[in-house]
């Protein structure tokens, strides 16, 4: 899944956060998963079809198919009025399942994501709150991690512990104040 185009920049506790709210899919041999997908869905109108993959030793055998027939035939997915996904490369397969382009474009937009871009500052669990009261210090006993390179002075990425983003600040790694927004 690491290799996947669609999960290349995302951390493994985003991953696994998406995972446990989502319906996931996945296909096995013996222990070992070979092929997943999973739903985000209100079981009620709307479900998206994301984060599908199949390992490439075990692509071409079926199973994306297999995968999508099981999808399609859960009980709790039945009835639903609208399914979208967005694919880079597999419109052929979900064709036969009755996808197609969107029909009225107009209609749709997009959010913004705010990927980090610069070296990455995670804030345990609950100490994003005094930076939501606009105090611009972030103590050293308050970051859980650093991701990327940073020095003296640098740019960072203040992420909540759940890697949302939350503002820009300068690092100081040697400091009791570890960054200033």
């Amino acid at each position: 899944m690491a290799r996947s185009y669609w999960a290349q920049n995302r951390t493994r506790p985003t991953i696994e956060r998406a995972l446990r709210n989502s319906l996931v899919f996945g296909a096995y041999e013996e222990s070992c998963m070979v092929a997943m997908a999973r739903i985000v869905t209100d079981y009620a109108t709307f479900a998206w079809l994301c984060d599908v993959f199949v390992r490439e030793e075990y692509r071409g055998r079926g199973i994306g198919k297999w995968l999508m027939e099981s999808i399609l035939a859960h009980p709790e997915l039945q009835g639903l009025r609208r399914w979208l996904l967005a694919t880079r490369d597999a419109h052929g397969l979900y064709s036969q399942y009755g996808y197609t382009s969107l029909h009225n474009i107009k209609r749709w937009m997009d959010g913004l994501i705010r990927m980090p871009v610069n070296p990455a500052l995670y804030l345990k669990p609950g100490r994003e709150k005094s930076l939501l009261r606009r105090h611009p210090w972030i103590f050293s006993g308050a970051v859980a991690r650093v991701d990327g390179d940073a020095a003296i002075g640098a740019t960072v990425d203040l992420l909540s512990a759940g890697g949302q983003f939350l503002a820009c600040a300068a690092y100081s790694p040697s400091s009791q104040i570890r960054a200033r927004v």
